[in-house]
């Protein structure tokens, strides 16, 4: 029976976002009634998890070390239960480029756009092919606008959306590794599985340029759930759930997706999957599950953070 908890909170690019999170499952972990711990990422983080000789490690971490499967493979070589994903489902959400692939492997092209990987010092070796993608919302036609972010790090972490032209003069982290697609023009649109099965979908509005940390967190976006069923939603759902199963994700994830018009039908394309989204406030996991179950978003939080409290485990 699980009693005492360990909630590992922190990390580097999105200790913030973490601390948030974590004060959010820490308030919800307690009013189920669990003794809670809290560790913080550091250099000594195997040596604090083992000594609260806890019966669960709650994954509180967003990015680097939770969100990547390092402190998954820390829990299964220390044979402790634990939230979310295992090591290899981490990965492979957590890295963009692998994630697409996988999608194309299933079948599931017409849902992606391609894409060129590189260091941030090889940008001007790579221009070429940059500026040879192919736009997948226009026709016969090579992309315009680029999106840029790092292969391995949250959704919101040094972004940037740059006309082609442009791209000469953008400076980048010269050893981060990053991946560049088409920026698409549309509405933005999240989904959610919980388990096994789709949970709902809901549509973002924001006034700033994209969404970003700001939209996110700062000042939080509009999100609509959606309750109508048509081909378009028939469609992120699928893909959603495809992609979760298909990584091997557990218990939770969230799929992110750009809505596009193309020869007048509204079209989905998938940017990512995240198995360790945000839980705070004012994020999606919980305000979707409370609109789907037309509940509020304190029963909300409260019946997501125990399914993954009683679905956590190790996959060693």
């Amino acid at each position: 029976m699980i009693r005492k908890i360990c909630l590992v909170q922190g990390g580097k690019s999105e200790a913030e976002i973490s601390k948030k999170s974590s004060k959010n499952f820490y308030k919800y972990l307690t009013k189920l009634g669990f003794e809670v711990v809290v560790v913080d990422v550091s250099d000594n983080v195997v040596e604090d998890i083992k000594s609260t000789k806890s019966d669960l490690v709650f994954n509180g971490i967003h990015g680097f070390f939770g969100e990547d499967g390092k402190l998954a493979a820390v829990c299964d070589l220390l044979e402790i239960p634990y939230t979310h994903s295992g090591v290899l489902a981490s990965a492979l959400s957590m890295d963009k480029t692998k994630c697409i692939d996988i999608v194309k492997s299933i079948g599931l092209n017409e849902y992606v756009m391609d894409y060129v990987s590189f260091k941030g010092k090889d940008l001007k070796d790579n221009l070429g092919k940059i500026k040879g993608l192919n736009s997948i919302q226009y026709k016969n036609s090579f992309v315009k606008e680029v999106f840029i972010k790092p292969v391995n790090e949250g959704s919101s972490v040094d972004c940037h959306a740059v006309k082609v032209k442009d791209l000469e003069v953008l400076k980048l982290h010269d050893n981060t590794t990053y991946i560049v697609q088409e920026r698409l023009h549309g509405k933005e649109y999240s989904s959610l599985v919980l388990g096994e099965k789709n949970i709902g979908s809901v549509a973002i509005e924001s006034d700033n340029d994209f969404y970003d940390f700001d939209a996110k967190y700062i000042h939080p976006a509009k999100k609509t759930f959606q309750r109508e069923r048509n081909t378009l939603f028939e469609n992120i759902e699928k893909v959603t759930l495809a992609v979760h199963l298909e990584i091997g994700a557990s218990d939770l994830s969230r799929s992110d997706f750009m809505v596009i018009e193309r020869d007048g039908v509204l079209h989905p394309v998938f940017l990512e999957i995240n198995v360790n989204p945000g839980f705070t406030e004012s994020s999606i996991v919980p305000y979707i599950y409370a609109q789907k179950n037309n509940i509020s978003l304190e029963q909300a939080n409260l019946e997501v953070i125990s399914f993954l409290v009683e679905n956590g485990r190790c996959y060693k």
